[in-house]
């Protein structure tokens, strides 16, 4: 079987966590960690905004599927790039990475089908009304939300005013921009078939002589399935050979975003993990009383380990006290529960045994008035 490089990617699960990397970064990573060939793979994320993520879970999910879902949840897209003695693949966010010479393609409905001449037989148009269950996107936990702005302009290179805000703000921006380019790729995507054997993905195609002048523009293959039919040896008549392909595509006037179709993954449970710090000692608090830990630690732990995810704490005390003394040590074992099973969501669960209740203070008995009695006694005449 002839597949590309990448799909070396997609041999196994795991469960692992990225710390402080942006989403290229991890890419990088995952693709230099299976031995890819340098000249195999090209980044061209030279206009988007990445900040680093405080944390990236991975959970029973192969590094394919990981790669799969990051590139769109940022709206990153590849392709690959295909020659006689390899193919490179190619990850990037802007139309200008696509090969821009289009692909001269007739229309040709009506010819028959021993018509061995590149030509589109078939193609037409539907309309999918947009699913009402939008899915819920990563973001980092904790931060505040603005407005969107204007989520309808372009992004173009950074101006002196975007270079003023604030990189939260830019990032938030660069994501409603995207997830509106990505509800618009689908409202006007056309399909068809042909037996043009240049047809492949992220080709821009140049249709013509449709007898519908819509239809004579230029677009943009996102999708394209191929299949062909070869004569048996031992037929008796000699059939030519068959291609046909299926495609699917947009107009090239449209920022193609790639759709959220990777499932995020849901965490249930308690998950183990281990308190980082010097062994034994009080665990070290942030700004937010916050603790870090190591999710899914090795076993025995490592001397090394000390990278770790910073996470709030989920006490179960009745009154609400905490004392610090009493949470748990660096070293010791804790369990990591998801909020709503979302990756993004991880908290720790302390339980501090015994609550401290003071003891009762016992109400104090009346004393027994004795003075009368030695007034009498006293003034007693005898």
């Amino acid at each position: 079987v002839l597949v590309p490089y990448l799909q070396t990617l997609d041999r196994s699960s795991r469960r692992r966590v990225f710390h402080d990397l942006s989403v290229p970064m991890i890419l990088r990573q995952i693709l230099e960690e299976h031995g890819l060939p340098d000249g195999s793979y090209r980044f061209e994320l030279a206009n988007g905004h990445y900040p680093p993520r405080p944390f990236c879970v991975q959970y029973e999910e192969s590094d394919l599927t990981l790669l799969q879902r990051l590139c769109e949840e940022e709206g990153i897209h590849y392709h690959f790039e295909h020659h006689r003695d390899g193919h490179v693949l190619v990850l990037a966010d802007d139309s200008l990475s696509f090969p821009q010479d289009p692909l001269l393609t007739p229309f040709q409905g009506d010819a028959p089908p021993e018509n061995r001449l590149p030509a589109i037989s078939e193609l037409f148009q539907r309309h999918d009304a947009p699913p009402s269950h939008p899915q819920r996107e990563a973001g980092n936990r904790g931060a505040q939300h603005a407005g969107d702005g204007a989520a309808n302009q372009t992004l173009g290179k950074t101006s002196p005013m975007m270079a003023k805000l604030d990189p939260e703000q830019i990032y938030r921006d660069q994501r409603s921009r995207r997830h509106l380019q990505r509800l618009r790729c689908p409202q006007q995507q056309i399909h068809g078939q042909s037996n043009h054997g240049a047809m492949r993905s992220a080709r821009i195609i140049q249709v013509a002589a449709h007898p519908l002048a819509c239809f004579n523009d230029q677009w943009l293959l996102t999708e394209t399935r191929h299949q062909g039919q070869q004569p048996s040896i031992l037929a008796q008549d000699t059939c030519a050979l068959i291609y046909l392909n299926q495609f699917s595509a947009i107009p090239w006037s449209t920022e193609f975003r790639p759709a959220l179709k990777q499932a995020r993954p849901s965490i249930p449970g308690y998950q183990p993990a281990r308190v980082l710090g010097l062994a034994g000692q009080p665990p070290e608090l942030d700004d937010r009383g916050r603790i870090q830990v190591r999710l899914w630690p090795t076993t025995p732990a490592d001397p090394d380990e000390s990278v770790g995810t910073w996470l709030p704490l989920v006490i179960a005390t009745a009154d609400g006290w905490i004392d610090p003394g009493r949470l748990p040590k660096a070293g010791s074992e804790v369990l990591i529960n998801f909020l709503d099973s979302d990756p993004d969501r991880p908290v720790l669960c302390v339980g501090l045994g015994q609550i401290h209740t003071p003891e009762p203070v016992r109400p104090r008995e009346p004393h027994s008035d004795t003075r009368l009695l030695l007034d009498w006694l006293v003034n007693r005449s005898d």
